[in-house]
């Protein structure tokens, strides 16, 4: 998913900003999600038992997931490129 949005943005496919651009945000994502998840998923523990800690974490990832798709919607709706191959050359 990176990778085609770099590309998108201009940047080459074989450059070290690039490849330092991925791994930094995915690197920085799963970090996030390593030192978020065990907070959220504690505090809502001590509120309540585990399955409520199950059903609310579902929740936020249904959360994420509409999040996501009004992304891809809007995207489609506005015409903005998702993949190298649609942008526009100026030749």
């Amino acid at each position: 998913m990176f990778l085609p949005a770099s590309l998108v943005n201009g940047h080459e496919k074989d450059s070290i900003q690039t490849y330092g651009m991925v791994t930094g945000l995915l690197n920085g994502g799963l970090g996030l999600g390593a030192m978020v998840g065990p907070i959220m998923s504690g505090a809502v523990t001590d509120a309540a038992d585990f399955t409520w800690t199950l059903t609310v974490l579902s929740f936020l990832d249904m959360l994420i997931c509409s999040v996501l798709v009004v992304y891809l919607i809007w995207m489609k709706i506005t015409k903005q490129p998702l993949k190298p191959e649609t942008v526009k050359q100026d030749t």
